[in-house]
């Protein structure tokens, strides 16, 4: 179980290779606002990469902080209730993660989630 957090996140539509570029806006952007990071960054896929490319995701990153702020225009602050995760950690290139994926929705179909 992942306690309630408060994350600094931003939602975007497009490669996916772009993950990285908006985990490091927020990074810079809670520097910039002298925050304190209390977790590592994350991303959560909306689209199902079966039915759309790599290159059409819809996604958001995030990386809990310990103190509310307000919105910018680009990074908004959410507060996410106790909640249950499955992850899973993926090294190599992108179009080798269809496997993770798929492990993923086994898990989840297998314990019925």
């Amino acid at each position: 179980m992942i306690e309630k957090e408060i994350i600094a996140t931003i939602t975007d539509q497009g490669d996916v290779r772009d993950v990285m570029y908006n985990i490091w806006e927020i990074k810079k952007w809670i520097k910039s606002n002298r925050l304190e990071k209390v977790g590592k960054p994350f991303a959560i896929y909306y689209t199902d990469p079966k039915i759309v490319t790599f290159k059409n995701m819809i996604y958001e990153v995030g990386i809990p902080i310990k103190n509310k702020i307000k919105n910018s225009e680009k990074i908004k602050i959410k507060e996410i209730p106790r909640h249950k995760v499955i992850y899973a950690v993926h090294h190599g290139p992108y179009d080798k993660i269809k496997a993770v994926y798929k492990m993923l929705y086994d898990v989840l179909n297998k314990k019925k989630l």
